[in-house]
């Protein structure tokens, strides 16, 4: 019997190895986007026989694309979605509570990304952060050349470059939130995906997780405080920049409590039993009027307080 699980075990890892090549190759020449759903096929895989089979597969399909293409490419596939890829596997499979689960693994992302962009200044020679300033002072300078060609007065063009200007500059400010943010997407999109195939494959004692039972850790806010007070007082003490970091920390916070604020909203649209067309129209409503987000926002961090939704009292994962 454990001969044949075996075997299964590693004809799907093989499966499952020639397929991702072949994805691998269709996302880095045609579609790049679909490339962050790379390491879904490796987290079901290790859910269903163990990591080491994640993490066989995993090299074996990064080493196949690295031949293919280039060497290099396969070990930054390897190093910017196998760790989290076996972080995945691993906490789903041992039932960590899913925001913690969701947590460690955006910080895993988060550490694999700035391990390949170290890798990455160290082989090209260049800084990857200043390629991509570049690249949006290139975009300003369009934008500029764009603005020059509108019938305008000159007061007008001025004001209109000024806020180009400062809006490039917040882009540029803004680039670690920017790799926070896509790396918490990109572990949310293969959490919610990898448990959904393994239900779909059979396995029901593994639950999807909801996005209106999203909730913050208990102690958000005093993390909160400290942030806050820390960036402050590196202010106080004028190390390096700390005007990015604190604009940086306030973005961040804004960002998680309007998430848990939206988790509140979608939960109270369920109790209401609101179809799911209007639903998403409330939803998108909400996310695309400033006034709204920071009601939400306000929300978010009112229920980190008093739990309006009374799921901390529930063993949730």
């Amino acid at each position: 019997m454990k001969l044949d699980n075996n075997t299964q075990a590693l004809t799907e890892s093989a499966i499952v190895t020639a397929l991702m090549v072949v994805f691998a190759l269709v996302g880095i020449y045609f579609l790049g986007i679909i490339i962050i759903l790379y390491p879904i096929p490796f987290i079901v895989l290790g859910l269903r026989h163990g990591t080491r089979y994640n993490i066989l597969s995993l090299i074996m399909s990064s080493l196949v694309v690295g031949i293919l293409i280039n060497i290099m490419l396969g070990i930054f596939l390897f190093i910017f979605f196998g760790f989290m890829s076996i972080s995945l596997s691993y906490m789903i499979k041992r039932k960590y509570r899913h925001s913690h689960t969701l947590i460690f693994t955006t910080f895993i992302l988060l550490l694999s990304t700035l391990i390949a962009i170290a890798m990455f200044n160290y082989i090209a020679g260049i800084s990857f952060i200043s390629e991509l300033e570049n690249f949006i002072n290139q975009a300003r300078n369009i934008s500029y050349e764009s603005i020059t060609n509108m019938e305008l007065s000159v007061y007008q063009l001025e004001q209109m470059k000024q806020m180009v200007k400062l809006m490039y500059e917040l882009l540029i400010l803004l680039i670690p939130f920017t790799i926070i943010t896509t790396s918490l997407f990109i572990a949310y999109i293969n959490f919610w995906l990898s448990i959904f195939i393994l239900r779909r494959l059979g396995n029901k004692s593994t639950e999807v997780p909801k996005f209106k039972r999203l909730r913050l850790p208990s102690n958000i806010i005093l993390g909160t405080l400290v942030l806050i007070g820390g960036a402050l007082l590196i202010r106080y003490l004028e190390i390096f920049y700390y005007e990015t970091l604190l604009i940086n920390i306030i973005f961040l916070l804004i960002l998680v409590f309007f998430l848990q604020g939206l988790a509140v909203l979608a939960f109270f649209i369920d109790k209401l039993r609101i179809n799911k067309v209007f639903k998403i129209i409330i939803i998108l409503l909400v996310m695309i009027n400033l006034f709204l987000i920071i009601i939400i926002v306000l929300v978010g961090v009112l229920d980190t307080l008093f739990d309006f939704r009374k799921i901390r009292k529930v063993n949730i994962p």
